[in-house]
């Protein structure tokens, strides 16, 4: 079993999704995302005008999918729900990641810095796959047979 900071990350996910969550705010995943949006947006900002309508477009569309799903998702009344939008800001950040990957490849970023949203990315996904894992299991308990709202 892998610990460290994945496993810390899984944690602390998992223990959220146990408290009721009053907003998507208080999710550390949401946080994390949110920055990371916010960041890709100015990186894009420095793109070539010729690059706007398409991948411009795309990465920054792709990177505010990611919170945008959990925020959403989020104000679902069923856990069920909850996961389907956890996974569509999952591969969303896979999205992302490819678009960086192209972006370092066509010379509009540096490797340091493919680097860094690479890192930043894996460790988003990790989150969402432990609270995602923690809905299921949360889901699944005969006492807890959805996800029940507080606001």
């Amino acid at each position: 079993m892998k610990e460290g900071k994945e496993g810390e990350e899984g944690k602390e996910e998992m223990k959220i999704a146990k408290k009721k969550v009053k907003n998507y705010k208080d999710l550390n995943v949401w946080l994390e995302s949110h920055r990371l949006a916010v960041e890709v947006y100015k990186l894009t900002s420095g793109f070539p005008k010729e690059h706007r309508y398409e991948l411009t477009s795309q990465l920054n569309r792709a990177a505010l999918s990611v919170p945008t799903n959990i925020a959403e998702g989020n104000s679902a009344w069923h856990s069920k729900e909850f996961i389907q939008f956890l996974n569509i800001a999952y591969r969303s950040a896979n999205e992302v990641d490819y678009l960086l990957f192209f972006a370092k490849d066509v010379g509009l970023m540096t490797g340091s810095q493919l680097r860094d949203f690479e890192d930043s990315y894996a460790k988003v996904k990790n989150m969402l796959g432990a609270l995602r894992r923690s809905l299921e299991k949360y889901s699944s308990s005969p006492s807890s047979p959805s996800f029940s709202r507080v606001n």
